[in-house]
């Protein structure tokens, strides 16, 4: 983790010299083109399908469907506002991704989670639009979240720095503040929970709960396991190259 720290403060401290990329202002949240940030993505992919792509995991907004009635994916909203984006600790009803990764018509639609939705009609064409069809690989936001757990135990308050400057990009501005009873860990808790915050319906954090052998949130929390984190090795990997 010492050299992916390092590599990552020499990313920050080149991007804050050619702000090249940059982390969103908390004034452009909630504009249709910087749903997710793109302003901040060091590396992402491109799909004019995207929109389409989409359609097949999550529910439209407008849908009233419910999770029991059909295959797509649906948010737990009342414990993730509650128990994350809410947290009594770090959390805040500010958080720009709580208002606006969220949607329901009305209180007689389930949650669904919009982060990846928009309106068809929005063309790749349109340059304000474009930014709609970007995946996200590796963005700003993240590396300055390597970079804060790299300084958890070696740095305390520039993790604490770090984590909070992101925090107040997503409208959170209430800083965190390092006591005397907090330790490493506890930093650590803090970065990955905000991980998961930003993170959400990606895909992503399965690479961190794996990485970090940490139980996966749920009401019931899904300790970890090899069976869990371990993918099966295709067959014919285990044919043509069998040492593994």
């Amino acid at each position: 983790m010492l050299s992916a720290g390092k590599y990552a403060e020499e990313v920050i401290d080149e991007l804050k010299a050619t702000r090249s990329i940059r982390m969103a202002l908390s004034s452009e949240n909630g504009s249709v083109g910087n749903t997710r940030m793109p302003m901040e993505n060091i590396f992402a992919l491109f799909s004019s399908r995207l929109g389409a792509k989409v359609s097949h995991v999550f529910p439209q907004a407008d849908a009233s469907t419910t999770s029991s009635t059909s295959p797509f994916l649906f948010p737990n909203y009342t414990w993730l506002r509650t128990n994350l984006y809410n947290n009594a600790i770090h959390g805040s009803l500010n958080d720009a991704r709580l208002a606006g990764w969220f949607v329901r018509p009305n209180t007689s639609y389930p949650w669904k989670l919009s982060k990846y939705l928009f309106e068809q009609n929005r063309l790749p064409s349109d340059a304000n639009y474009r930014p709609l069809y970007e995946s996200k690989v590796i963005g700003l936001h993240t590396i300055y979240m390597i970079a804060a757990e790299n300084y958890a135990s070696i740095n305390p308050e520039k993790a604490m720095d770090y984590l909070n400057f992101v925090r107040n990009t997503r409208n959170i501005t209430m800083d965190l503040t390092l006591s005397t009873d907090m330790t490493p860990q506890n930093i650590k808790d803090l970065i990955f929970d905000e991980m998961r915050k930003e993170n959400i319906g990606e895909g992503y954090l399965f690479t961190e709960y794996k990485r970090l052998f940490r139980p996966i949130d749920r009401v019931i929390p899904v300790q970890p396991t090899k069976e869990i984190f371990r993918l099966p090795i295709p067959a014919d990997e285990l044919l043509y190259n069998p040492q593994n």
